[in-house]
């Protein structure tokens, strides 16, 4: 289901690690949208994975087996996507993030985002109804020296 999370600190220490989001995906425009909102006057660097497979894990019955991510600006412009998060060029950094996914068919990007509205868009393939997961994670501006 819908999640909303706000931050209201301005001080060291208040930021959110990690916001996952989970529902169903099909092919065409049934899609899995989530979206976020980077605030403040600087950039952050986000991780946003796509996760199927390992969902299997926690007991969906029907997960996801091969989704694929966007990511789109408020203009509704792609800068990023992936399909398989490890021929990313960032997969060192996902690596390193601590919540790589576990399945290489799972999808993830890595960008250094502006203050703006951003949506994450998860794709299946074929006409079945599947179970994905979104997640959103704020990673340390000094990220493999980013």
């Amino acid at each position: 289901g819908p999640a909303e999370v706000y931050d209201s600190g301005s001080g060291p220490g208040w930021a959110i690690l990690n916001i996952p989001t989970r529902g169903n995906v099909q092919d065409g425009d049934d899609v899995r949208i989530g979206g976020f909102i980077v605030l403040g006057n600087g950039s952050q660097r986000v991780l946003v994975r796509a996760l199927g497979p390992t969902l299997a894990g926690a007991g969906i019955s029907d997960p996801l087996p091969d989704p694929t991510l966007s990511l789109v600006n408020a203009q509704g412009v792609e800068i990023d996507a992936n399909n398989d998060w490890m021929d990313s060029p960032d997969k060192a950094e996902i690596q390193a993030s601590m919540v790589a996914p576990t399945d290489l068919k799972e999808s993830a990007v890595v960008q250094t985002l502006a203050a703006g509205n951003y949506t994450a868009v998860v794709r299946g393939a074929g006409t079945a109804t599947f179970t994905a997961l979104v997640a959103f994670s704020a990673l340390p501006a000094n990220s493999l020296g980013r």
